[in-house]
């Protein structure tokens, strides 16, 4: 597919004429951190701000304006650019409380997320949706593009047992929908009541990824720095759930993988004698400067993919954890959070095999495409 040229895509935050007449409605809360911006680089939050519209900010993780490492909790505090009250929506609370519902007309989303279920802000969005229903708070998404592209989809879906703040309905690691297309999903499954009103990009199709739209990337949270690491992530993220560094605390987060005792030569040799489409391992040594093995020489691989379109995330990433726990097994230690991310415990418990997961995987997408269809923005066709 040929590229479209620079700034040919317009995100929802581009377009004030479509979201300003929905905000002069009344009092305005904005669900935002700092991927919420248009393409001249503008909050959405300074913009409301300086039209007399913004009356509150919600936090997801990472705070309003991106300041905070995964898992730190948000503190309520003063936005100390438009100075409005911020909420924080991570770990002390879910849901805006009752007292924030008397400072908002209407809630407005913008968001940039990364296309994987396990993504905290999916939850904190649809968590404030729910709310909203319940209230009778109508609720705007800007939207933004599906930064893997929207039309594949891999993993097993989520089985309710794995239910939890990293997931929680029945979806593949990659979903394939922007958060406008998402939200139209939370909707249908959790809040048929409510009012919502997704703004859509223009000139955005489902066959682009986010580097063919000319838009620039904001890191959506601290350790995604490029686009490239986002479609790693999507597969990669399972390793959170184990004793191997991800490559937190690296220059090269999700995409380098390895601990002091693995041997990452062996690792790469076993990975690249597989040949899975569109992806090479790379042995490298890294010392993370935080989080796991802090400070500490780890052997591991480099993920580096070498076809976007033919790459497949998430089992790479399995057949990769696979190996390693058969390599070197005392290296891998998986934890009940493996589960989550996976969407299953029977990985973690030896039931059944990475090829087992991708097997299931073909199956369970193309129910879930099916599924997806009524959801999905016909402006993206």
């Amino acid at each position: 597919m040929k590229e479209p040229s620079n700034h040919s895509v317009l995100i929802g935050a581009d377009l004030p004429e479509c979201f300003l007449p929905l905000a002069r409605r009344g009092r305005t809360a904005l669900l935002t951190n700092p991927t919420g911006m248009n393409r001249d680089f503008r909050a959405t939050a300074d913009l409301l701000a300086e039209r007399g519209c913004l009356s509150m900010l919600f936090a997801p993780e990472h705070g309003v304006r991106g300041e905070l490492q995964a898992g730190i909790a948000v503190d309520d505090c003063r936005d100390p650019v438009t100075g409005v009250p911020v909420r924080s929506l991570f770990q002390r609370r879910r849901f805006p409380e009752e007292e924030d519902f008397e400072r908002f007309d209407v809630l407005f989303c913008d968001l940039q997320e990364v296309g994987a279920r396990f993504y905290t802000y999916l939850y904190t969005l649809a968590d404030c949706m729910t709310a909203c229903a319940g209230r009778g708070v109508p609720v705007v998404v800007l939207d933004r593009p599906a930064p893997l592209g929207g039309v594949e989809t891999e993993g097993i879906l989520l089985e309710e047992a794995c239910f939890s703040g990293v997931g929680r309905f029945p979806m593949p690691a990659r979903h394939g929908m922007t958060i406008g297309e998402f939200a139209r999903y939370v909707r249908a499954r959790c809040c048929p009541g409510l009012e919502l009103t997704v703004i859509p990009c223009r000139g955005w199709r489902r066959g682009l990824y986010f580097t063919d739209t000319g838009l620039p990337w904001v890191m959506p949270s601290p350790n995604l720095p490029t686009p490239e690491s986002a479609l790693i992530y999507v597969g990669s993220c399972i390793f959170e759930g184990t004793a191997l560094s991800e490559g937190r605390g690296s220059c090269r987060p999700f995409e380098l993988i390895g601990s002091p005792g693995s041997d990452g030569r062996q690792i790469a040799e076993r990975m690249n004698a597989a040949a899975l489409p569109g992806v090479r391992f790379r042995p490298v040594c890294f010392a993370p400067a935080f989080s796991k093995h802090a400070g500490s020489l780890c052997s591991g691989v480099q993920i580096h993919v070498t076809d976007r379109e033919g790459v497949r995330p998430v089992a790479a990433a399995l057949t990769l954890l696979e190996v390693w726990r058969e390599m070197f097994p005392q290296e891998v230690r998986p934890t009940p959070f493996l589960d989550l991310l996976v969407g299953t415990a029977d990985f973690r418990l030896g039931k059944c095999g990475a090829d087992d997961l991708i097997l299931r995987s073909r199956r369970e997408n193309a129910t879930f495409r099916r599924e997806r269809v009524s959801f999905l923005l016909p402006d993206y066709e």
